[in-house]
């Protein structure tokens, strides 16, 4: 349909023969005769577990996954063609990425005074990315033999590859005096495979602070 909005309507999409008008540039009638097709999937999990140690202090590790398989072929018959060739292709890709999170924290109030929140951890992540796909030519018929292996001659073949890694170490510490001073630092330690070797880690340091004043003594008569 949107071929078709840019298309001359006093143009008839047949010659007087009744084939196919192709000195009309993408046909919106004649391109019903291509066959295309795409299927494209994701998949996705995670699966985690939990183990208490002591009292506030708890281990935690998952590990997720996504699997994405994308699968697509097209076909153009002869009667398309100018020279009456028919052609076609197809392509096959295939991505996945892992990560797995391990954190150890710790949380406890002591005296009514001292509160702490504390976290520590590692993640490692991974992505995979790999592709081919095919062109051809001259192929026995229009309707059956459709297929890329149906074809008499191969003029493009290709395939490709990528990956790249995250490995990521963090800290973050919380503490609250009288829960009305509130002091907070995180840190992350992180590496990855998409910057050069030379400047492939860096630290990112943070920190803030923070005071409850609503919970002074003498905010209470306001």
């Amino acid at each position: 349909l949107f071929t078709a909005q840019g298309t001359r309507p006093d143009l008839s999409p047949y010659y007087d023969n009744g084939a196919y008008n192709l000195s009309i540039s993408n046909n919106p009638v004649a391109q019903l005769e291509r066959k295309n097709s795409n299927e494209n999937s994701t998949i996705m999990g995670t699966v985690y577990g939990e183990l208490d140690i002591i009292k506030g202090l708890k281990f935690r590790t998952s590990l997720s996954g996504t699997y994405g398989p994308t699968d697509s072929d097209s076909f153009t018959p002869a009667i398309l063609s100018t020279r009456k060739e028919n052609y076609g292709s197809e392509s096959h890709s295939r991505r996945s990425k892992t990560i797995w999170d391990n954190t150890l924290s710790y949380n406890n109030k002591f005296n009514d005074m001292h509160s702490i929140d504390a976290m520590v951890g590692v993640s490692w992540e991974k992505y995979i990315s790999k592709s081919q796909s095919i062109s051809g030519q001259t192929y026995p018929d229009d309707e059956i033999f459709t297929n890329i292996g149906s074809a008499a001659t191969i003029t493009n073949w290709s395939s490709g590859y990528s990956s790249n890694g995250l490995f990521s170490s963090f800290a973050r510490v919380n503490y609250r005096l009288f829960d009305r001073y509130l002091f907070t630092f995180t840190c992350r330690y992180d590496g990855s495979s998409m910057f050069g070797s030379n400047n492939r880690y860096g630290f990112f340091p943070s920190g803030a602070i923070a005071w409850r004043i609503n919970n002074e003594g003498f905010m209470r008569d306001y």
